[in-house]
């Protein structure tokens, strides 16, 4: 669905635009210029929640679920792949996939060569 089709929908769009001297973010810039899309800065913004404590992302001030909170403290250490994390916490791999990716969008983990690390 392009942003044209989205508007015409009454559906709000949403925009994390790249550095404004860059080509590909001439077409997020205008968008956010002519007001028909909104500029999100973090993950937070698109879910609709706020840390407690702005500037910090860590589980003491972020509501985190029981497996978040298991697969955060498992991360601390050291940096794990998903079937790792899984085996380490006895959790099923595709429930430690799904978290892991939400997760990454709260910014509670970061992903990098295939390892996930806590922030």
């Amino acid at each position: 669905m392009s942003d044209d089709d989205a508007i015409s929908l009454g559906i709000n769009s949403i925009i994390e635009t790249g550095p404004i001297t860059s080509g590909v973010s001439a077409g997020c810039n205008e968008l956010i210029r002519s007001r028909k899309a909104e500029m999100v800065m973090d993950a937070y913004q698109i879910l609709g929640k706020t840390p407690k404590l702005q500037n910090s992302k860590t589980p003491s001030n972020l509501e985190l679920s029981r497996l978040e909170a298991k697969i955060y403290e498992t991360l601390k250490s050291e940096g794990l792949n998903a079937d790792e994390i899984a085996a380490q916490t006895g959790e099923s791999v595709i429930e430690i996939g799904t978290t892991l990716s939400l997760m990454a969008i709260k910014s509670i983990i970061t992903e990098s060569g295939g390892k996930y690390w806590a922030n």
